[in-house]
């Protein structure tokens, strides 16, 4: 039964190793002056998180 379970994780876990992933990436760095957020940025950090 071990046997069993262990198998049946380990395909489990190169399911998911090999499945294909998506992610949506919002970058925002201008606030309106009237949220007091300072401006930033996060336009130089979307090539950096596009490559991971």
């Amino acid at each position: 039964m071990k046997k069993l379970v262990f198998a049946l994780a380990l395909c489990f876990c190169f399911q998911t190793i090999y499945a294909e992933k998506y992610a949506l990436i919002i970058a925002v760095g201008d606030y309106p002056k009237k949220t007091g957020w300072s401006s930033i940025s996060s336009v130089n950090d979307v090539p950096l998180i596009e490559q991971t």
